[in-house]
């Protein structure tokens, strides 16, 4: 059980929270873990949403081929992509909120395209909170099935799915499917190493059916690569992402990539008492600006205003199974016209067991 109090800007910005209006919000998570036989086994994560409206997050099978080597598992799960959604709940998250390339909300819709360049540059930095789509969805449990396994100190996955990272669907939304998959290695103790890779169509086929009418939304996707390290000795815990990330759009002729990187970073100053932060940016790639839309003279512009973010945050554990943190979160994007009032502070308390 987790019980925040946010105070974020109301600026018009894609990193707005809740229209600038403070308050508290509260989330609950439930994991169920069934072993059905020796081979079989059942995951359920139910969770809340937005106060007490409840949602099935994670719902899958597992079963062992050949023991820890080789499983299968069905249904709905957590994107094995990079290393942040394994610890993405508050217990484990040393910060409030998640990395900015989740958050950070584009001109891309699933329902809907770009009329070409300069429609795409004309609404940058708007406030697609309910629309624009992410690098990679905060909630990317993704439906589908993966082989996965552990080899000594080598891991890896492999599967299909619905969707794309950016728009995991419950059931298809085009004809292409999302492939995945995931390696890592641990070369001795304390450091992990990972590479992810996730290739899907992210646009829904049937709402666009009614606007573009010939449109074959499969041939538009979304490819996403990252790599990921971790590293922890004594007090110290430090986690890393980098990401690359390309979709297709059907009217505009360059691919529109991005380039993000997240840091983090714990330090345990007593038993009971840490210090956290994450810092992350994202860099869009440019693309073809024929009415210089910035008035800078050139003819090319990145087809999203860059953004970086710094979230400071402190953590004192009141008990083993309570958890009080306090977070702010200052974020910055490269508007000529200056940068939104979009900063963010949090209170949070979690119990857990």
């Amino acid at each position: 059980m987790t019980a925040n109090f946010i105070d974020g800007g109301d600026a018009d910005s894609p990193l707005r929270y809740n229209n600038g209006l403070p308050g508290f919000e509260f989330a609950g998570e439930l994991f169920v873990n069934v072993r059905i036989s020796d081979e079989v086994s059942a995951f359920v994560d139910v969770e809340t949403w937005r106060g007490w409206e409840v949602r099935i997050y994670n719902a899958a099978l597992t079963y062992k081929i050949s023991g820890a080597r080789l499983q299968v598992e069905a249904g709905k799960f957590a994107a094995p992509f990079g290393n942040f959604l394994p610890r993405r709940f508050a217990p484990q998250n040393f910060i409030y909120g998640y990395p900015l390339y989740n958050d950070y909300r584009t001109g891309l819709t699933v329902d809907d395209i770009p009329g070409g360049n300069a429609a795409l540059l004309g609404g940058r930095g708007k406030a697609f909170i309910n629309t624009g789509l992410p690098l990679m969805a905060r909630q990317a449990y993704i439906t589908g099935a993966q082989f996965f396994g552990q080899l000594g100190a080598f891991g890896y996955h492999l599967g299909l799915a619905n969707g794309a990272l950016s728009n995991p669907a419950n059931i298809s939304e085009n004809k292409r499917p999302m492939i995945f998959g995931r390696v890592h290695v641990q070369p001795l103790i304390g450091l992990k190493l990972g590479a992810s890779l996730a290739n899907g169509g992210y646009l829904n086929g049937a709402l666009l059916k009614t606007t573009q009418p010939d449109l074959q939304s499969e041939k538009y996707g979304q490819t996403l690569a990252g790599v990921d390290v971790e590293y922890s000795r004594g007090y110290l815990v430090f986690y890393g992402e980098g990401i690359f990330n390309r979709w297709k759009s059907p009217l505009i002729r360059e691919p529109l990539e991005a380039l993000a990187w997240s840091a983090e970073i714990r330090y345990k100053i007593l038993p009971r008492f840490f210090l956290a932060a994450r810092y992350g940016r994202i860099h869009f790639s440019e693309i073809a600006d024929p009415t210089d839309l910035d008035a800078d003279g050139k003819f090319t512009a990145p087809w999203e205003f860059p953004a970086w973010r710094l979230e400071p945050a402190v953590g004192f554990h009141l008990s083993r199974h309570a958890l009080l943190k306090a977070a702010w979160q200052i974020n910055r994007t490269g508007r000529p016209t200056g940068d939104p009032a979009d900063n963010l502070a949090a209170m949070q308390m979690t119990v857990f067991y």
